[in-house]
């Protein structure tokens, strides 16, 4: 999306690059809020009007007169209320996914640190606790976006399968013109920039990793939400 000419796009997310927003990295959880959402959301400056206008500030480097800015920190999930009420004119779009591919990405990418890490006891999060987090990040989702005029949600799997069909609805919604080119056969989407991007599920990968976990608690945490989004779960 960040190649089309009416967004704008921030080289990391958002959070790394201005210092009003508070994210769990900062405590050593990455990728993971279920033990720290309260300080998500204890901002360091209490004029949220003022905290608005920094943020605004700090992203302004980046922005070169597009339409919309494109933000994708995860931890916004947790915020969804505070950036409602102090961006009023921002849309959300909910990304749902595959929980056990999801997690299995959590789990290859993050891990407790420093302070987390002493808390923790442990230097991997455990499968339950990943699921848990996959788990609130869907119902924020759920409570704050769907049925919201603001707000639409977008599947990974269909995006990936039915990307000349996802991609236009997500432009429609905000107000952007579809300028791609759809190669489906080869499942690639052509930019106006000349970009191409080949589309590619990652799921099968991932989730043959997760097979040979004991799903036993993950499941149980886990299962509701799944079948919630139209997921299968995994029998062992």
């Amino acid at each position: 999306m960040g190649e089309h000419e009416g967004i704008c796009t921030l080289p990391f997310e958002g959070v790394k690059l201005t210092d009003q927003f508070n994210t769990p990295e900062d405590l050593g959880w990455e990728r993971n809020w279920i033990f720290c959402e309260d300080y998500l959301n204890a901002f360091p400056i209490g004029d949220n009007k003022m905290t608005k206008n920094l943020i605004e500030k700090d992203w302004s480097i980046f922005y070169k007169g597009q339409s919309i800015l494109l933000e994708k920190s995860i931890s916004h999930t947790a915020r969804i209320p505070w950036l409602k009420r102090n961006f009023n004119n921002a849309k959300f779009i909910g990304i749902t996914r595959n929980g056990y591919a999801s997690i299995e990405g959590m789990n290859r990418k993050a891990e407790p640190k420093g302070e987390a890490l002493l808390s923790y006891g442990k230097d991997r999060y455990e499968p339950k606790d990943m699921g848990r987090q996959w788990v609130s990040s869907n119902e924020r989702l759920f409570e704050h976006i769907v049925g919201r005029s603001n707000g639409i949600m977008v599947q990974y799997e269909s995006l990936v399968a039915h990307f000349n069909e996802v991609i236009p609805f997500i432009l429609e919604f905000l107000d952007l013109e579809q300028t791609y080119k759809f190669d489906i056969e080869n499942s690639k989407v052509h930019c106006a920039s000349g970009r191409v991007f080949h589309l590619v599920n990652g799921n099968p990968s991932s989730i043959a990793k997760v097979k040979s976990w004991d799903l036993t608690d993950l499941n149980k945490i886990i299962g509701p939400m799944m079948l919630k989004l139209g997921y299968k779960l995994i029998s062992q």
